[in-house]
């Protein structure tokens, strides 16, 4: 074929992906009852914003809130609305997957939480209905003394022994009846040990079997076609033929056999073990526990083991799932338990991790992870998946923005991860109340009109990285037969990841190698082949046991010439026959090897690692001046490297061609600069970061790169920007605010917070009582509408909030504590406490103690003081005391509340019936206790965001008057909210600055703090005149998640768009995406760093509009709430933060 052509299909390919290439987020159907409209909608947004397919997905239970340990793995499934693979469901199914192919996406199927044991699903079928429950094995060893009886066997006994107690050698005792063995006397099984007394002192050493009923047997060649047909074969069949084709991602995340991969046993693995090692393990069965009897036999007879126990699982379970998939063209891709860091996961973590079409890992929070990735890239690289599957940043916050993900994705990507899926994808976030490990990083994010930019990025680079095939200069030798071993396997694990550390470090990529593609590899040119790779090196880093294949292999390949390192020790176990074997392969080793000793894994740094390859002479495949790293792709067409580094860090490629500089924010690329020193192509980096160089095997002839030029002149940019808001947080569904208002659709600039009489509040929280007893725990504010809340797991349940709310409003410690509170009636009432999880000992009301067995008893008309006394807990414990009017069936001055759990004690359905409140918020018969002095007038006062001209204010209670500065404003009353509030307009004087408005409100009984104003004031702005910097620290604007439209005019001079002059705006720093227009034309988005854009071609003489749309996080919308992944304050930066400036540049 034309290489030119090829070059071209590949450049049209970066510029425009084909499909299954982008962003396939987690989708959570969870939170709210499922609905096909509301479904549509979503996947609409999602397709418009660049978004290559979704994956239905569930979560799971905490203990607290599964009070009877019903569930399995981390705990028993939520139950979606309809339940999960009903009718109900299953119509909706097939409605999304029709809507998604109508739309051009693909949809996928998890098994997260699905596949634990004991969730009661497909897995469940399998262990308890089908009987595939696993056999392990089990060791016990019992000290005896000569003339003991021998005990009885274990029900289940494979192998009993007596060993030497290290005074008594087994083998001189005169007993014709025991078989002598080279481990000591063997007792047969069927031994009558009645009246057989031990010959002398020794120890039983026993193994012996146990079926694990919670548990799969992973080796029955039964399990892994049983599960793919109650599963995924079963979910094709539910879906309409005419959309099975949609179907193109499966998931397994974090598979949990419930057994001991380590000890599982079967009769078909002895079998198989004699058949493939040619003895009977039964008598050396007790080796894989204990080496006494030598450390070589040991090592060989577990790593035999290993290789017969692996195997069996490999056919038993995972290849059947795998070929399911495979021969479908499906994505199969997973997040394993450990991830990598340990080898001996499933028996042998990289053996399970070639069963994915997309072996992959999650990276939680912000981070880029080498180990993690390189892992399951080096998979997929010896194993022939061109997908790495990066489930990414999960439990990151509500404050992370696109330009804090840029640079842990871009590492990631280079550690080898191409398939991208942001972890967040909510269906529902009903009322800001329901969250999975947030954030959910699409259509509710103020950024996401500007997101596609993003996607689109890593959209053309995971096309990319995925062609041609993988190289780099080092193999690094994964460290399973160490573990299989289990002499040491914790250091070999230190010092192969600190290896890994180290070359990354000094700019030398690599592989993880296992030893089955170590055993399918060959020798060319001094270079070790297998699977497309040509690694230079073979490293083995602090691993005491190998199996002598891969010993003999790598001996072979550094006898042809190649490299082989040893760091830490050359090993000195093997599975062969003897000492005296193991020991001549450790010396054939040692004498082609280049042998490096450390005393820790800390000893093992990047200096160190490139000084062994300047010693040993290899020839780097990439090298930077300075800490520069790269990823490799080869291909017939040519070669690309993807870069990161520092602008102007000189590097040199060991390839040859055309040096081209592709763009994937827009799919550009120009011809790069480049020259030939020592045999290699040398470049400068043109920027900071990302940079990508496709070497062509054929001269493009396209347009060289121009750098920036010189700056000749700046323009400062940082005062006054007309600004105005965009809501972007739409409420229809309640997805913020619970419950939505058609009035108020859009979530706009808020008054959260304003001093009350001088106290500094948040609305909706108040203190309900003043803890009087000196135990040093402070007293917590407490929600009005939710009750105590501090967003902890034991409250909400695992990662973030779950829709929880409480009748609780205090807090108890492990010593005595006692409360004070007031009430105050506006006439007599006859009234009683209701108590939530534990009662008080004692009441005092004004200082007498209250009758708990009489009746309800009479508050009279005015202020009252109550004083509750609890008994010590045994743990901090929260409990509720309410004050109610008492009805006709009210026998007594109290009832009581008692629960099981904190998933009993969560209010489902308030007596009121409005979403996410407990049984007490706006109540008509309640009587409100607070630790504040009821007062009949309150004072507030607060800042309005600049250019505010109206404001809505809803209260418990009347707004009386309302001044801007000393000027009286217009109030006017606006009706009641569902639940008793009152509405007020309050009209300011225009502008575009901002206001200090007080308030005279006087609120209704009992109300006297915060929790005067159950919602937020609501801020009618128009446009203000403001200079570049934060502004959540302006007044008004600090609680503001939205779009802030910033613009101005610009003013070119004739000069300025000449002689090959360039205008570059740069913007400094942003808050945290933008689009920049200029004369109502788009110009570009960006989404991190560097926010600069070269603005010349949109640029005419004369006068020019200049429009900058910033756009934030959630952050600061979360920022009063109890959600413990709000980022707040941390992430609140918002808006024009600058300084900005237009720089008129000139190429040299």
């Amino acid at each position: 074929m034309d290489k030119t052509f090829e070059n071209s299909n590949i450049y049209r390919e970066f510029v425009n992906p084909p499909k299954g290439y982008g962003n396939i987020p987690f989708y959570w159907w969870n939170g709210d009852t499922l609905d096909t409209e509301r479904i549509d909608e979503q996947l609409r947004m999602l397709a418009e914003g660049g978004v290559s397919g979704v994956q239905i997905n569930f979560c799971h239970y905490c203990p607290e809130h599964d009070p009877d340990k019903t569930g399995g793995g981390f705990g028993k499934t939520y139950v979606s609305d309809p339940p999960m693979f009903t009718d109900k469901w299953w119509d909706i199914v097939n409605h999304t997957f029709h809507t998604a192919k109508s739309l051009g996406l693909g949809v996928g199927i998890s098994d997260y939480t699905l596949g634990w044991i004991g969730n009661g699903f497909f897995v469940d079928s399998v262990v308890y209905d089908a009987g595939l429950c696993a056999t392990e094995l089990r060791f016990k060893r019992v000290p005896l003394r000569r003339g003991d009886v021998l005990p009885k066997p274990e029900n289940g006994s494979l192998e009993r022994i007596l060993l030497e107690d290290g005074r008594t050698d087994v083998s001189d005792a005169d007993d014709s009846s025991c078989e002598i063995t080279p481990s000591g006397l063997l007792v047969t099984s069927d031994r009558d040990t009645a009246d057989f007394r031990v010959p002398c002192n020794c120890f039983l050493v026993e193994v012996y079997t146990e079926v694990n009923r919670d548990s799969i047997d992973v080796t029955d060649p039964r399990a892994g076609r049983l599960l793919c047909k109650l599963f995924y074969e079963d979910f094709l069949s539910h879906l309409d033929e005419d959309v099975r084709d949609v179907l193109n991602y499966c998931f397994q995340d974090e598979f949990i056999s419930g057994c001991d991969f380590s000890k599982i046993w079967s009769d078909r693995l002895e079998s198989d073990f004699f058949a493939k090692k040619g003895y009977d393990i039964i008598p050396h069965l007790h080796e894989l526990f204990t080496d006494e009897c030598g450390k070589q036999n040991a090592a060989k007879i577990r790593l035999d083991y290993a290789d017969v126990r692996t195997s069996l699982v490999e056919k038993g379970y995972f290849e059947p799932i795998y070929e399911f998939h495979r021969s479908r063209g499906l994505v199969y891709g997973c997040d394993q338990c450990s991830r990598g860091y340990n080898p001996a996961e499933y028996g042998d973590y990289f053996r399970a991790l070639k069963y994915f079409t997309a072996p992959g890992n999650d990276t939680p929070d912000r981070y880029a992870d080498l180990i993690k990735v390189k892992v399951s890239s080096s998979a997929a690289h010896l194993y022939g998946h061109e997908r790495v599957w990066l489930e990414g940043y999960h439990s990151s916050g509500w404050g992370t923005s696109l330009a804090s993900l840029s640079a842990p994705t871009s590492e990631n990507f280079i550690y080898g991860a191409n398939l991208l899926c942001m972890h967040g994808l909510y269906y529902s976030t009903y009322g800001g109340f329901w969250e999975w490990a947030p954030p959910d990083f699409h259509f509710r994010m103020p950024y996401w009109k500007h997101a596609k930019t993003w996607f689109g990025y890593y959209e053309r680079l995971s096309y990319v990285l995925s062609r041609g095939t993988h190289r780099c200069d080092a193999a690094v030798y994964y460290p399973v037969s160490s573990y299989d071993v289990g002499f040491d396997s914790e250091r070999a694990g230190e010092y192969t990841f600190a290896c890994a550390h180290a070359l990354h470090d000094a700019g030398i990529d690599f592989d993880f190698i296992d030893f089955e593609s170590i055993g399918r590899g060959s020798v060319n040119g001094g270079k070790f082949c297998v699977a497309g790779e040509e690694y230079k090196a073979l490293i083995f880093c602090g691993t005491d046991s190998l199996r002598a294949e891969t010993a003999r292999a790598a001996a072979e390949f550094a006898e042809s010439g190649g490299t082989v390192i040893f760091i830490g020790n050359i090993p000195e176990f093997f599975n062969v026959g003897s000492a005296d074997e193991a020991q001549a392969l450790a010396e054939r080793l040692r004498a082609v090897s280049e042998n490096l000793s450390v005393i820790s894994a800390d000893g093992i740094t990047s200096d160190v690692v490139s000084g062994i390859f300047r010693k040993c002479g290899i020839s780097r495949d990439f090298e930077a001046s300075k800490s520069a790293f790269a990823l490799h792709r080869s291909m017939p067409e040519g070669d690309i490297y993807f870069v990161r580094g520092e602008k102007g860090e000189r590097c040199s490629f060991e390839v040859s061609g055309y040096c081209e500089l592709w763009n994937p924010s827009d799919g550009s690329r120009t011809g790069y600069p480049q020259r030939e020193k020592d045999g290699k192509m040398e470049i400068v980096l043109p920027n900071d970061g990302d940079n990508l160089f496709f070497f062509a095997k054929t001269d493009s002839l396209l347009p060289l790169y121009i750098p920036e030029g010189k700056t000749e002149r700046r323009i400062a940019l940082d005062t006054d920007w007309e600004l105005s808001l965009e809501p972007t947080l739409d409420n229809r569904f309640g997805d913020f605010r619970m419950p939505p208002e058609s009035d108020y659709r859009y979530i706009g600039a808020e008054i959260r917070r304003a001093d009350i009489d001088g106290k500094s509040c948040k609305f909706g929280v108040y203190t309900p009582f003043e803890k009087i007893s000196a135990d040093g725990t402070s007293v917590p504010e407490v929600y009005d509408r939710h009750g105590l809340l501090t967003g902890a797991i034991s409250e909400q349940g695992y990662h973030g909030l779950k829709k929880c709310v409480y009748n609780f409003n205090m807090e108890l410690s492990e010593q005595k504590t006692e409360f004070r509170t007031y009430a105050f009636a506006d006439s007599d009432k006859t009234v009683c406490f209701e108590f939530y999880g534990i009662m008080p000992e004692y009441v005092l009301l004004d200082g007498n103690k209250i009758d708990f067995g009489g009746g309800p008893f009479v508050l009279t008309f005015g202020e009252h003081s109550f004083e509750l006394f609890y008994g010590e807990a045994k743990e901090s414990a929260r409990c509720g005391a309410f004050l109610r009017t008492a009805g006709d069936s009210d026998r007594n001055a109290y009832t009581f509340t008692a629960f099981g759990s904190m998933e009993a004690a969560a209010v489902k359905k308030s007596r009121s019936g409005i979403p996410l409140t407990n049984d007490w918020f706006a109540a008509e018969n309640a009587v409100r206790l607070s630790a504040e002095h009821y007062r009949k007038e309150k004072r507030v006062s607060f800042e309005t965001a600049p250019g505010t001209v109206s404001l809505t204010v809803i209260c418990f209670g009347n707004v009386v008057a309302a001044y801007s500065d000393t000027e009286k404003l217009f109030v006017s009353y606006d009706g009641k909210r569902s639940y008793g509030a009152n509405i007020y307009r309050v009209k300011l004087p225009e502008g575009q600055t901002s206001h200090s408005v007080k308030l005279a409100v006087r609120p209704f009984s009992g109300y006297t703090d915060g929790d005067i104003f159950p919602e937020p004031i609501m801020q009618t702005v128009g446009t203000a005149l403001v200079n570049t910097g934060d502004l959540s620290l302006l007044p008004g604007l600090e609680c503001y998640s939205g779009a802030m439209i910033y613009c101005r005019e610009l003013d070119v001079e004739s000069g300025d768009l000449s002689d090959g002059k360039r205008i570059i705006l740069d913007l400094g720093k942003v808050g945290c995406t933008c689009g920049i227009s200029v004369g109502g034309i788009s110009a570009c988005t960006l989404c991190s760093a560097p926010y600069r854009a070269d603005i010349t071609d949109y640029l005419k003489v004369g006068t020019n509009s200049l429009v900058v749309d910033v756009r934030n996080t959630l952050c600061n919308h979360y920022s009063t709430s109890p959600s413990l992944y709000s980022g707040w304050p941390d992430d609140r930066a918002s808006g024009l933060l600058g300084p900005v400036c237009l720089e008129i540049t000139k190429s040299e």
